[in-house]
C-alpha cells in the first residue's frame, strides 16, 4: 500500500472518530436538555403542592373559627325585633369588633380545667342579660387584643344544676364544681385554674335590659378588660 493511501485511509479514520465523538457529545447534550425540564417540573409541582396544603390548611382552621364567630353573631342577632314567650321584645345586639369566636362545651371546659388557659363565656341567646353583656365583652377582648373567647351556649335545662353534674375537676377547682350553672357567666382560666369569674351582670336592674345606661357599659367594659387581661399578662402568682 503505498503512502499516498496510508495517509487517506488515516484521514478517512479520524474523520469517522471526530464524527463518533461529535455524535456522543451531541446525544449528551440532548440528553441534558430533555432531563433539565424535567427537573424543573417536579420541583414546580412540589412548590405548588407545598402551597396547596398550607393555603388549605390556613383556610381550614381560619375557616372553622371565622364559621363559628358567624354563628354566634347570628345567634346573637337574628332575634333582634322579635318577642319572648311573654311578648317582650328581645334585647337589640349588634356584634361590631372582629373576635374570634369558638363553641365549646362542657366537656372541653373540664378538659382545660387540666392545664388549659383561656377565656371561658357561658351564655345563652335568649337570655336579655347575656345580650346585653355579649357586645361589650366582645368590645373589652377586642381592645386588649385578646386572640379568642371560648363560648358555650347553655339550654334552660341546664340552668340552675351544679357545675358537679357536668364536671370532674381537680382539688383546685373543687368549690367551683358546688355552685350553680348561671348566665351570663365569665371563666378566667389559668392553667387549669379559674383565677377570676364573674357572674350575673350589674348593667341594670331591669328585666327586660331595654335600656343601659353608658355610665354602666364603661364600668363593665373596664372590668371585663381587667378579668381578660389576666391570661394574658398574669404571672405565675396570680
Amino acid at each position: 500500500m503505498t503512502k499516498k493511501q496510508d495517509l487517506l485511509k488515516k484521514k478517512k479514520g479520524e474523520v469517522i472518530r471526530e464524527a463518533k465523538i461529535e455524535s456522543i457529545s451531541s446525544n449528551k447534550k440532548s440528553t441534558a436538555k430533555r432531563k433539565l425540564p424535567l427537573a424543573l417540573v417536579v420541583v414546580i409541582l412540589i412548590l405548588i403542592f407545598i402551597l396547596v396544603v398550607g393555603a388549605f390548611t390556613n383556610l381550614f382552621s381560619s375557616g372553622t373559627t371565622s364559621s363559628d364567630r358567624q354563628k354566634f353573631i347570628q345567634e346573637y342577632e337574628s332575634l333582634n325585633g322579635q318577642q319572648d314567650e311573654e311578648g317582650n321584645l328581645y334585647y337589640d345586639v349588634s356584634i361590631e369588633k372582629e373576635v374570634d369566636v369558638e363553641y365549646r362545651s362542657f366537656e372541653d371546659l373540664e378538659e382545660f380545667l387540666e392545664g388549659e388557659t383561656g377565656i371561658f363565656f357561658l351564655g345563652m341567646a335568649t337570655s336579655s342579660p347575656c345580650r346585653s353583656y355579649v357586645p361589650i365583652l366582645v368590645d373589652a377582648a377586642w381592645e386588649i387584643g385578646l386572640d379568642r373567647i371560648f363560648y358555650v351556649p347553655v339550654s334552660e335545662t341546664e340552668i340552675g344544676h351544679f357545675y358537679s353534674e357536668f364536671l370532674e375537676v381537680g382539688d383546685q377547682n373543687q368549690d367551683f364544681t358546688e355552685q350553680e350553672v348561671s348566665v351570663p357567666t365569665l371563666l378566667v382560666i389559668k392553667d387549669g385554674e379559674i383565677i377570676d369569674s364573674l357572674v350575673g351582670t350589674s348593667l341594670t336592674d331591669s328585666s327586660s335590659f331595654s335600656v343601659v345606661s353608658s355610665e354602666d357599659v364603661s364600668e363593665l367594659k373596664e372590668e371585663l378588660m381587667n378579668k381578660l387581661s389576666l391570661v394574658i399578662s398574669c404571672s405565675d402568682a396570680c
